[in-house]
């Protein structure tokens, strides 16, 4: 009986663990998201139409 009753309280740890990483991955981060795509650095040029 002894082993059986240690055998349950390990997996309740272990359900516990499953539960808490489950609920981590659920859970939004609140890292900043960044922009996709890239900047141009230069100056702008004016074109003239004539």
């Amino acid at each position: 009986m002894k082993e059986l009753e240690l055998k349950i309280e390990t997996h309740d740890g272990q359900l516990t663990a499953l539960f808490e990483a489950i609920n981590q991955l659920l859970t939004p981060s609140e890292a900043p998201k960044r922009k996709i795509g890239f900047e141009v650095k230069e100056k702008s040029v004016k074109y003239a139409a004539k």
